[in-house]
């Protein structure tokens, strides 16, 4: 059996379980407010929707995907990769606070990418998109020049990502912080992971399980820790 068709139902349905599970849990609880965790925030938000969207498609596919609907769903398919340029420009952002980068250079690298953003949005918008699904195992696939220039992005914040993040581990201060990186790194590594198998079966897509993946462990990484700092340095101020 192709790895794909645990795709077309079981994998979204995995994911979108998980992005429930941290929403509640994330939200539920007292957070530490700053700007690692407002961002954290907008991630559970963008991966809830991602994962949602993804098995939309995926579970409505098996039933409403023909020649009339085609149009909806490549709609559907262009809000899902701008959903996915969003995610990994939050992600970069997170980068960038748990960095060792000063307030302003911060700023400004953010203000360039949100150009950069809005840029490839409109480009992925107004840019072919072609579907086709595979009749033996229910599941699509999506090309095109759209999704050429998702590829491309993810890349590039892929890279940046990486290289940021070799460079400011070696010049993290204490080990709470380099837990921080960890979650990046997983990421570069499921990524490389998916992209070898979907040479092997195009129709292949674990991305939406890869980014929830992520936001777990990220979960364990921000708020416990940094939580549990505060509760001590409220105890030792009492």
């Amino acid at each position: 059996m192709l790895l794909s068709e645990m795709t077309n139902i079981f994998f979204p349905l995995s994911s979108f379980a998980v992005s429930i599970f941290l929403l509640i849990l994330f939200f539920s609880r007292k957070n530490v407010k700053n700007s690692e965790t407002k961002i954290y925030s907008y991630l559970v938000v963008c991966g809830l929707l991602e994962s949602f969207l993804y098995f939309f498609i995926c579970f409505t596919g098996d039933f409403f995907f023909a020649d009339s609907t085609l149009l909806f769903y490549k709609f559907l398919n262009k809000i899902l990769i701008i959903i996915y340029t969003l995610w990994m420009t939050l992600l970069f952002f997170y980068c960038l606070e748990i960095s060792n980068k000063d307030i302003i250079k911060k700023n400004r690298i953010k203000k360039f990418y949100i150009i950069f953003d809005v840029v490839v949005t409109i480009l992925m918008t107004f840019s072919p998109l072609s579907l086709e699904l595979n009749i033996n195992n229910k599941t699509s696939n999506a090309y095109g020049l759209a999704m050429d220039i998702l590829y491309l992005v993810c890349t590039i914040y892929l890279l940046l990502i990486f290289f940021s993040l070799i460079i400011d581990y070696k010049n993290a201060d204490d080990d709470l912080k380099r837990k921080k990186y960890v979650p990046m790194f997983v990421l570069c590594l499921l990524f490389l992971v998916s992209l070898i198998i979907r040479v092997f079966d195009p129709y292949f897509n674990i991305t939406s399980n890869i980014f929830s993946f992520v936001l777990l462990i990220m979960y364990h990484t921000i708020e416990n820790p940094d939580f549990k700092m505060m509760n001590e340095l409220e105890l030792a101020k009492n």
